[in-house]
């Protein structure tokens, strides 16, 4: 309520006061006043019809961001209907949109202050937390283990896994022990108090598995299940009938017709905003490159993208011209090839500037997964299943797998998993939720040995992929740290 009441307010001051938005005179502030209890009601009933007073240990995330959007505008286009309806006020028009913008930043703002202080006045001390039970040793359960040590505000406490095989019962893994088996596991869960199980064993019999699902009802315990990549594409399911034949196939993604027009105009608009912008500091880097080393200030190499078609890649020049005479090379933010000046490049991703203008062309768009070169499309292919399906969009300058600092010596089958989830679950706000993380530094993520040497080809481009290094990264899929 004090965030809704702050922003009315602070909207009003901004369309009347502020200076900013010609008033014209004649606006009434006791008609803005009668307005203002029912202003905040309608807002209140809004956020709650969107739901945003669902409990849940983080205040605000991306998708409560966005759902806190929604309830704005849901307020918005019922106080338009009430007025519109009743015809006994007549606001100024343009502060509809003004609200929906302050109404939006302001509960954004106030949840993210409200989590710092929620995280901060209970840092060090003993908070009311659900004691959970992991069943399963694989890396999704492991990974799960690492998050929830990594995020204490979501108040779990981990008691410890249950194995398939009693062979390991005893040991520590990460820190946290395995209790037993699912056989005793009404023993571990009355011992344990346990209130919630988390399942991250995908491949569980039948049998075993619904005897989880009677074990945890007897003993009042929630049990949630974490969905493998398989099941979240199983969960897009399209059907189909040829003359009464049913057909079934697993929807590829909703990047088809209206979404596409959507995408592309989302990456037209903010791709010539962006170059409006840089294109002072493209020039100046453009300078910076040709007068501290000898050679053109751009490089073009060829990537693969949507259906593996090839196109052409605009990068600023961060080694001396020559450095691939031998065959391409796998790079790295930290490439010991690179210049002093193309290092600082690649630190802070600057040398990938010229893309916008691919992305402007068309041949990518702002998220995707990362292009590669077709040397190492032809690769991967060969040992990786589905690694051609990331090519069913765009390749991007960002993308899922990025965000999660999946770049440089990491899991190339772990890059792979994650850029199929975008594939399969693509929305625009995927998209701004992946933008803004960009901008955030990414969680590190365990580096790999090199697994091969380079790969050979006839190849003379003068660069190597960014963001990686001078051969391949493993393509097994190591748990990555945290």
């Amino acid at each position: 309520m004090f965030a809704v009441a702050s922003a009315l307010l602070g909207g009003y001051w901004l369309r009347f006061h502020s200076g900013l938005i010609p008033s014209g005179g004649g606006w009434d502030p006791y008609l803005y006043a009668r307005q203002f209890p029912w202003a905040v009601g309608i807002c209140l009933l809004a956020l709650y019809l969107t739901g945003n007073y669902q409990n849940h240990p983080r205040v605000i995330t991306f998708n409560r961001a966005r759902r806190l959007f929604m309830g704005s505008a849901l307020a918005i286009v019922l106080m338009v209907a009430k007025n519109y309806f009743f015809r006994d006020d007549d606001l100024a028009r343009v502060l509809y949109p003004i609200m929906l913008a302050v109404l939006t930043v302001s509960l954004v703002a106030y949840r993210l202050v409200l989590q710092r202080l929620i995280v901060k006045f209970f840092a060090g001390r003993s908070l009311p937390r659900s004691r959970i039970l992991i069943v399963g040793l694989g890396p999704t359960a492991f990974r799960l283990a690492a998050r929830l040590r990594m995020h204490p505000e979501y108040a779990y406490e981990l008691v410890g896994f249950v194995a398939e095989d009693g062979g390991k019962t005893g040991q520590r893994i990460g820190g946290y022990p395995v209790l037993g088996t699912l056989d005793n596991l009404r023993d571990i869960l009355r011992e344990n108090s346990v209130q919630d199980v988390f399942l991250a064993k995908n491949d569980l019999p039948r049998e075993s598995f619904l005897s989880l699902f009677m074990e945890g009802e007897m003993a009042s315990v929630r049990v949630h299940v974490v969905p493998t990549l398989a099941e979240m594409m199983r969960s897009r399911i399209y059907y189909d009938e040829i003359a009464g034949v049913p057909l079934y196939r697993i929807m590829e993604t909703p990047l088809g017709g209206f979404n596409a027009v959507i995408k592309r105009a989302f990456d037209v608009a903010l791709s010539a905003a962006a170059l409006a912008l840089v294109w002072p500091l493209m020039l100046l880097i453009a300078v910076i490159v040709r007068r501290t080393s000898p050679g053109p200030a751009l490089y073009r190499q060829t990537r693969l993208g949507l259906d593996g078609r090839a196109f052409t890649i605009l990068k600023f020049r961060t080694m001396p011209v020559g450095t691939e005479r031998h065959g391409p090379g796998w790079g790295d933010q930290h490439d010991p090839r690179a210049t002093p000046v193309g290092n600082f490049l690649r630190r802070w991703n600057f040398d990938e500037l010229p893309q916008l203008w691919n992305v402007l062309r068309g041949d990518m768009s702002l998220v995707g997964p990362r292009p590669e070169r077709p040397v190492y499309v032809e690769r991967f292919r060969e040992q990786l299943p589905f690694y051609m399906s990331r090519h069913r969009v765009k390749a991007g300058m960002t993308g899922w797998a990025q965000v999660h600092g999946l770049r440089g010596r990491t899991s190339i089958a772990q890059r792979l998993r994650y850029d199929l989830y975008y594939v399969e679950n693509w929305s625009l706000w995927l998209d701004v939720k992946i933008l803004m993380m960009t901008f955030i530094r990414p969680p590190r993520r365990r580096r790999l040995p090199v697994a091969a040497p380079p790969v050979a080809s006839q190849s003379s481009n003068s660069e190597s992929s960014s963001c990686q290094q001078t051969s391949p990264p493993a393509l097994s899929t190591t748990r990555p740290s945290g």
